[in-house]
């Protein structure tokens, strides 16, 4: 290097400045995998009919009728009075009435008056039950649980935007 600060010759040809490497390609776009609609029946409201959904529904409010859904969850103020049919069921109010499903989860504040059919079964302590408790098997599960439209009760409701609509 001279004193100036300026190299020669060979030094110079190993001295080259770094290019800037070109831009990175966006990423594609990756398909989301569908969103699961879950309909809920709020505290402050009541329903009276039967409900039907291959999704998943959430009572906190009371319903006076049959329900035939893939997955259920009855919260802590929520109250049903009429069977359910369900792939799983999480329950943490009160239900009178049949209970049919794959797999049911009872919190520590479940009632439930009437008898329960099951597959699996996670029983917290201090949930009531007042009916008979049965195990089902595979096949009588698949029947019991069975959400078809010809066993399924009702029409098909769905809540969106706090409206209930019929379809």
């Amino acid at each position: 290097m001279s004193q100036f600060g300026f190299l020669r010759g060979k030094q110079a040809a190993t001295a080259q400045t770094a290019l800037p490497s070109p831009p990175t390609p966006a990423p594609a776009p990756v398909a989301e995998a569908p969103k699961k609609k879950t309909t809920i029946l709020a505290a402050d409201t009541l329903f009276e009919g039967n409900i039907k959904s291959s999704e998943q529904l959430i009572v906190e409010g009371t319903l006076r009728g049959d329900l035939a859904v893939k997955s259920v969850l009855i919260a802590q103020s929520g109250k049903v009075y009429g069977n359910i049919e369900a792939e799983n069921a999480v329950i943490i109010g009160r239900v009178e009435g049949k209970v049919a499903v794959g797999t049911i989860q009872l919190q520590t504040t479940a009632h439930i008056i009437g008898p329960v059919h099951y597959g699996k079964l996670d029983l917290a302590g201090g949930a009531i039950i007042e009916g008979e408790m049965q195990r089902l098997g595979a096949e009588a599960r698949k029947t019991a649980v069975s959400t078809d439209s010809d066993r399924a009760m009702g029409e098909l409701v769905s809540i969106a935007g706090g409206k209930l609509q019929s379809a």
